[in-house]
């Protein structure tokens, strides 16, 4: 398990070749004020860990922030996050324990993770591509599912996460909500997985081998 910014990431060597089901995963979703991030910032995440092949909502940290940058209006129309809505929150600084202790040793989730990555490793601390390797794509094995089963790849490529868990069958939540895309992907990743697991691929190392694009 790698330390990034002072919290332990990804399996441990020595487990990497156990069912997926025994590796605790926290699934991640960030709002931001845009998607640059050498300029842009977090302004909500949502953490939801899955125990032992259970999405564990009761156990999720929420958060909003203040951001040091103002969110430019095309983010603003995605998460509906205005000024307003962040003038009493806290400022990362004040809410980066709780987002630390909320993703400590797990294997992090994320739908698109190159996104994640980035804004972690400015927020958190490591390099962006060290997170990228340590971060499970839940969309990378939706589109290796979707190739394992016959289907054109391509819609979990170009659709949302909100369009493919439907596909998928997961019950709809509020979109571009930081808790509620971060459960609706645990969910997805429990079917997804699970599936995968019925074809080989049932190891937590298989599934990071297929949610890095290898």
């Amino acid at each position: 398990m790698r330390r990034l910014g002072g919290i332990r990431v990804g399996p441990q060597l020595r487990s990497s070749g156990r069912s997926w089901r025994q590796e605790r995963f926290a699934t991640i979703d960030l709002e931001l004020t845009g998607l640059d991030p050498k300029r842009d910032r977090i302004v909500s995440f949502g953490v939801v860990p899955i125990v032992d092949g259970e999405v564990r909502l009761d156990r999720a940290e929420y958060r909003l922030v203040a951001p040091e940058v103002a969110s430019r209006a095309e983010a603003v129309a995605v998460h509906r996050l205005r000024p307003i809505d962040l003038a009493d929150a806290p400022s990362f600084l004040a809410v980066r324990s709780a987002l630390r202790r909320a993703l400590d040793g797990s294997v992090p989730l994320a739908w698109a993770g190159f996104v994640e990555a980035a804004f972690l490793a400015r927020a958190i601390g490591g390099r962006a591509g060290t997170w990228l390797r340590r971060i499970l794509d839940v969309q990378l094995l939706t589109i290796h599912l979707d190739h394992l089963e016959g289907r054109d790849p391509s819609p979990a490529a170009e659709a949302s996460l909100a369009d493919t868990a439907a596909r998928f069958g997961v019950p709809p939540e509020e979109e571009h909500h930081a808790l509620s895309d971060a459960f609706v992907t645990g969910e997805l990743f429990l079917i997804v997985a699970t599936r995968l697991e019925r074809r080989g691929i049932g190891s937590v190392r298989g599934l990071l081998d297929v949610g890095r694009g290898r």
